[in-house]
């Protein structure tokens, strides 16, 4: 705002050529760090600046037209980089701004005003969404669990849950893995899935009696994660692997049959 402000204001821009010494005594603006000869080109844009530069310049400030500022970075310490552009450049970004902002409106149904307040409506109506789908997915989990636990098989008198799920991440599938072990009160449960970046996961789950006879989730991880390009570990009653090659999971998870 305030260089369109000098813009508008129409100052008028002087050069002259001087010495270094009485450059700096005038009050001239010199950068820090740069290498300044005997003679300097001193710039004087009305009474607002006076600075050390040999680049090309105008006769007045309103000849730019219009100043828009494009990037605002740190290159050093208390040193900024500004890239702008101004005059013809700098009506066309601003009208390429202006269609982006027509898009968005008509896509949202709303004016231009308006636009950050449909968006935190839509974050909000999302928000709202995702609670009320976790609600049912909750409520379908323990259904699910059921018919998960009919599943189970029994070794050696211990009986074992070792089955692919779907879940949304690790936390989702620990809570699959805490309803199933709530239920089967004294087992191992493993559980794997595919990731929506492809990936897999694994978890093991031993409840405490059977951790007391022997049995370890963090070695049942260590196992069976290598199968599926990865590791893992944890407690004797939990453990977490992940791995890169999730088409092998059906694969890892049969092999906890065995490892039992």
């Amino acid at each position: 705002n305030l260089v369109n402000e000098k813009i508008l204001d129409e100052l008028k821009v002087e050069t002259k050529i001087s010495t270094f010494d009485k450059a700096k005594e005038m009050g001239a603006i010199a950068l820090f760090g740069e290498k300044y000869g005997e003679q300097v080109r001193v710039v004087k844009i009305g009474e607002f600046s006076l600075e050390l530069c040999g680049g090309t310049h105008l006769n007045s400030t309103s000849n730019i037209g219009l100043f828009k500022i494009l990037i605002e970075e740190g290159i050093g310490s208390g040193l900024r980089r500004i890239e702008a552009v101004t005059g013809d450049r700098a009506l066309k970004y601003i009208k390429e701004k202006e269609n982006i902002i027509k898009e968005v409106s008509d896509k949202l149904q709303t004016i231009p005003s308006e636009i950050p307040l449909k968006i935190n409506q839509i974050i909000d109506d999302a928000n709202n969404m995702k609670r009320q789908i976790k609600i049912i997915r909750n409520k379908l989990a323990h259904y699910e669990v059921d018919k998960l636990l009919s599943k189970k098989k029994e070794i050696k008198g211990v009986n074992i849950i070792s089955l692919k799920v779907e879940a949304e991440d690790n936390n989702d599938l620990r809570n699959w893995g805490d309803l199933i072990k709530d239920k089967i009160k004294s087992g191992i449960v493993v559980l794997g899935t595919e990731l929506d970046n492809g990936k897999a996961a694994l978890l093991a789950m031993v409840t405490d009696d059977l951790v007391q006879k022997g049995y370890d989730a963090g070695n049942i991880i260590k196992d069976i994660a290598p199968i599926v390009g990865g590791k893992g570990g944890g407690k004797k009653t939990m453990a977490q692997a992940g791995g890169q090659k999730a088409d092998r999971l059906s694969q890892a998870l049969e092999k906890v049959y065995e490892i039992i």
